[in-house]
C-alpha cells in the first residue's frame, strides 16, 4: 500500500468566505480544497503564527507546542508544559474568524504529518482540530502578505491577481485587471 496517507476533514465557512477562497484558488490555479490545504499546511509550518495564536488562545494550563525548524522549509513540533508569561485564554470559538453563521463546507485532505501537527496545536488551544483549520483558512484569506505570497509563489495570469480591501473592517477582494 505504499505513499502518504491523508485524514479527510470537513470545515465549515460561509458565502464570503468561501468567495474569497475560490477568488485565491483561481489566482493560484488551485481546487478550493487544495488552495485551503496549502494555506493550513504554510500556516503549521509558521513559527510565527504558532507561537502568536498560542499566546492569543492557550489557557493556563494547557500544553505548549513549540516549533522546530528542518529541513526544506519543514518543522518539527514538541510539546512542554510551561511558559513565562501570562497566557490571555480567550476562546478560540469565540473569535471574529469563526463567530458567524456557517452555512458552507469544504472537504479537505490533510497529510498525516500535518494532522499530527493539527491535532497537537489544538490540544494546546483546547479546541478541535477542524475549528482551528477554519481559522487558520479565515485568518489566511484575511491577511495581505499571506494573499501576496501565494499569488506570487503560484499565480501565472497577471489578470487573475486579486488584493484585498478592507471596507468598515471586513475584507473582500477585488482584481487588479479591468478585464476579468
Amino acid at each position: 500500500m505504499g505513499g502518504k496517507r491523508v485524514v479527510r476533514m470537513n470545515l465549515s465557512s460561509n458565502k464570503l468566505y468561501m468567495y474569497k477562497l475560490k477568488q485565491l484558488a483561481r489566482a493560484c490555479q488551485f481546487e478550493d480544497a487544495e488552495m485551503a490545504t496549502r494555506l493550513i499546511y504554510a500556516s503549521l509550518d509558521s513559527y510565527r503564527f504558532v507561537h502568536s495564536i498560542q499566546r492569543e488562545y492557550t489557557k493556563e494550563g494547557r500544553l505548549w507546542v513549540t516549533v522546530e525548524p528542518l529541513e526544506e522549509g519543514k518543522t518539527k513540533y514538541k510539546v512542554s508544559g510551561e511558559q513565562d508569561f501570562i497566557r490571555k485564554g480567550k476562546n478560540i470559538l469565540k473569535d471574529s474568524f469563526l463567530n458567524f453563521r456557517r452555512d458552507k463546507r469544504i472537504t479537505i485532505s490533510i497529510s498525516n504529518e500535518y494532522d499530527e501537527k493539527l491535532g497537537m496545536l489544538s490540544d494546546s488551544l483546547d479546541c478541535k482540530k477542524a475549528a482551528l483549520a477554519a481559522l487558520i483558512v479565515h485568518f489566511s484569506l484575511d491577511s495581505g502578505p499571506i494573499i501576496d505570497h501565494f499569488q506570487n509563489k503560484y499565480c501565472v495570469k497577471e489578470y487573475l491577481r486579486v488584493a484585498p480591501l478592507t471596507e468598515d473592517g471586513i475584507v473582500t477582494y477585488f482584481y487588479l485587471a479591468a478585464n476579468v
